[in-house]
């Protein structure tokens, strides 16, 4: 699968969508992206439905916009079906920073509050 990312704002939040493995080839590409679009207090979404692997380049990408989140308000949540994802971030304890979501409309109710 070719990697790609894109960002749209959907419900007020800023939905980064990501295909493909996020590594440290391309890791970089998600972060500027968001870095470029986002906004805090504005929730964010990593729409990573898409995405088969993440390495620890990707999770510093998460942990990055969690602690901007944390100085700046806001709220983050990443969307994944794959259990290998769900996985790292799990074991990691990313997900006591960042809600972890099975779906795109899931996020967007857990960030509503924002």
């Amino acid at each position: 699968m070719e990697f790609g990312v894109s960002s749209e704002i959907v419900s007020g939040a800023l939905v980064v969508s990501v295909r493909g493995d996020v590594d440290l080839a391309t890791a970089s590409h998600l972060d500027s992206e968001i870095l470029t679009s986002w906004q805090p207090p504005q929730a964010l979404i990593v729409d990573a439905s898409a995405v088969p692997f993440m390495d620890s380049t990707g999770l510093g990408v998460l942990i990055k916009a969690a602690e901007r989140a944390g100085e700046l308000g806001g709220t983050v949540a990443i969307v994944t079906t794959t259990d290998r994802v769900r996985k790292v971030i799990t074991i990691t304890g990313l997900d006591s920073f960042i809600y972890v979501a099975r779906s795109l409309p899931e996020a967007l109710r857990a960030t509503k509050f924002t």
